[in-house]
């Protein structure tokens, strides 16, 4: 890479572009204020923090804001001013901690904090710097310690205040808390500019229009694009693989953020819970991973490829027909969730030639909402012509990975040759059936139709029509079209008795 993170050059660089993004107003995610930051931390019930302890990371460095406000001019080093309007000074965060030798013992305690007002903004990704601080310097006893030995308790205790003192003082401390911010303010700057690609909508943000914030987006991405390609491909990757783990480490339910990351936009901002704050760092490593795909043109492995364990691309070709599996498609998305009993949609369309079809198979079928049956009425044309022509629909079929299957008589002949037209064009990624003798004479024998007939014949009036003399006038018939025909031709009063759901 031309320059690494904790460089001179990369901070100076996300510093300009963090002004950038705040002056044309191209945010997508919003940035919180103290309360809000807090709140956000809380709700993950990971992260315990207050307003205090909050201003004091702050103070000490350990986490940076991504604006500041203030009624008064700050002179500080790393305090870098942005803007200045009506007496309210705008500025980013670029410091740096260093080293110090005696730890960060009592630190909270020495702080010379500012005698004015100040306002401090972070964005959602910040939580990323704070999860480490706690997982870091969190003081974990067994529950019930003080019930079976208070003395290994204040022993513990001791041990923990010496440990983290050394842990403090070393010179690596300063290197880790420095790469976490450095981690978030790259994904922070990032995530404008492909927040369309990971959440499907484009905020409107100040007074501009939709053309004009795309506009902005653009240039902002370019921007992105050129930053990454100083920084390098590698170093990126490396820095997605560790958030893809980090995330593993909140949560180890790989499949689950997967799902939820297909939920829409406005469902995954309510999570809360340890689930919320794993899906937030996989949210950043998206960031990361969508831009470097702008910045070197080529597919990088998504998030569920990148944490802990092997994840094998042929597998999930095999299982969902392609390894990317938040790039739009719905196919590959439903069959992904398909794997878990969660897709609904119509995996299998049959299609039928006529009414008596119909209804056989929707009596079976119609609870099963993985099933669609489809009535074609003899034209092959579906809702009598003025839906999508059958072939279209088959080819639609296989576009949506859907099983067609076609139920036909064999006494027409232009049918059967539209569907074996289909069928060696490789139209069909199912099967066809062609009924001899159709449907009705294929289930049924001439008395049980017969039977149906008398059963069917609501004339209260003792009409004198029994399913023997049915049954002969119908003899000989080779299709149920000829068996009504023959009906209506002995018996003009049962013209109203045909093909339908009864």
């Amino acid at each position: 890479p031309l320059f690494s993170l904790n460089s001179y050059d990369f901070i100076k660089e996300i510093s300009e572009i963090n002004l950038k993004i705040e002056l044309e107003k191209c945010r997508q995610l919003s940035l919180l204020n103290e309360s809000e930051f807090i709140k956000l931390l809380n709700d993950t019930k990971v992260v315990t923090v207050n307003k205090e302890h909050l201003v004091n990371l702050w103070y000490l460095g350990f986490v940076r804001a991504d604006i500041i406000q203030s009624t008064q001019l700050i002179e500080q080093e790393g305090i870098t001013l942005l803007d200045e309007k009506g007496g309210e000074y705008t500025y980013s965060d670029c410091r740096c901690i260093e080293s110090k030798p005696d730890g960060y013992e009592d630190a909270f305690q020495n702080i010379k904090k500012y005698p004015f007002e100040i306002k401090l903004f972070f964005h959602p990704f910040r939580c990323y710097v704070v999860w480490h601080l706690q997982k870091h310097l969190k003081f974990s006893p067994f529950p019930f310690q003080t019930l079976q030995y208070k003395d290994a308790f204040q022993q513990m205790t001791s041990y923990h205040i010496e440990i983290r003192k050394n842990l403090t003082s070393g010179t690596s401390w300063n290197e880790c808390v420095n790469k976490w911010n450095d981690f978030a303010a790259l994904c922070v700057i990032s995530e404008p500019a492909v927040h369309n690609f990971i959440f499907n909508r484009v905020l409107h943000v100040g007074n501009s229009n939709f053309e004009e914030i795309q506009e902005k987006l653009q240039k902002l991405g370019g921007e992105i694009t050129e930053l990454f390609k100083l920084i390098g491909e590698k170093e990126i990757l490396d820095i997605h693989g560790e958030i893809c783990r980090d995330a593993e480490t909140v949560d180890s339910n790989k499949d689950l953020h997967l799902i939820i990351r297909l939920m829409s936009a406005s469902e995954r901002l309510k999570l809360k819970g340890h689930i919320a704050l794993s899906v937030c760092f996989l949210t950043m490593a998206e960031c990361l991973r969508r831009s470097l795909e702008i910045a070197f043109d080529r597919d990088y492995p998504e998030e569920d490829e990148c944490g802990y364990g092997i994840v094998y691309p042929d597998a999930k070709i095999t299982l969902q027909g392609n390894t990317r599996v938040l790039d739009g498609d719905r196919v590959v998305a439903n069959q992904f969730l398909r794997r878990f009993g969660l897709d609904y949609g119509i995996r299998l369309n049959i299609y039928v030639e006529g009414d008596t079809e119909y209804e056989a198979l929707e009596s079976e079928f119609s609870g099963n909402s993985s099933v669609m049956v489809i009535n074609l009425r003899g034209n092959f044309v579906e809702k009598h012509g003025k839906g999508v022509s059958f072939r279209e629909s088959l080819r639609n079929d296989i576009k949506a990975k859907t099983f067609s299957v076609i139920l036909l008589d064999g006494d027409v002949s232009d049918n059967l040759r539209a569907v074996k037209k289909a069928a060696e064009d490789d139209e069909i990624c199912g099967m066809f059936f062609v009924s001899k003798p159709d449907f009705e004479l294929g289930n049924f024998s001439l008395g049980e139709l017969a039977q149906v007939v008398c059963t069917l014949d609501n004339d209260e009036s003792d009409s004198g029509i029994t399913p023997e003399k049915i049954e002969k006038a119908v003899d000989g018939v080779a299709s149920g079209k000829e068996f009504f025909k023959a009906i209506r031709a002995e018996y003009p009063k049962l013209s109203h008795i045909g093909k339908g759901k009864e």
